[in-house]
């Protein structure tokens, strides 16, 4: 399974721009914890935009939609709130999908699988997939979230 992970450094924001710094003559310890609480409130967006009900494969799509239009806080919604690290891209931005192609491959009430293949233009020496298979839920009556995504 591909999934890419960001390590964010201290000081800058998922979405690459530099949170709020803070200088002060105190301890080493009392410095660092006031300086990544000030990193991670000047990293906060507010809240994300609404998703709303479409089929699993409409969802797919529109999430590979909000990837290739840069939109972060909408790629984000997409996913269940428990979910949303697996959109913490350290390259968010930087790589686009052509030629998508979905179709589902598995439904019921409340849980869904949804086969994708496409090409993706990913930065040099980054890994390349083909294809996703990508995993959701809803509680009704909710929109389909992704859950998982992936190869395999």
């Amino acid at each position: 399974m591909a999934v890419r992970r960001s390590l964010q450094g201290e000081g800058s924001c998922a979405d690459g721009s530099k949170a709020p710094s803070s200088s002060a003559l105190v301890s080493p310890v009392v410095a660092a914890l006031l300086t990544l609480g000030i990193a991670l409130a000047g990293c906060s967006s507010g809240p994300l935009p609404t998703v709303s009900f479409q089929s699993p494969t409409e969802t797919a799509y529109s999430w590979f939609q909000a990837i290739n239009a840069h939109n972060e806080p909408l790629a984000q919604a997409h996913f269940t709130a428990s979910s949303r690290g697996a959109m913490a891209w350290s390259d968010f931005g930087s790589i686009s999908f052509t030629n998508v192609s979905c179709h589902l491959v598995a439904q019921t009430t409340t849980t869904a699988e949804v086969g994708c293949t496409f090409s993706e233009d990913a930065p040099p020496g980054e890994q390349e997939d083909a294809g996703w298979t990508i995993s959701m839920e809803r509680q009704p009556p909710g929109p389909w979230l992704i859950n998982n995504y992936g190869q395999g």
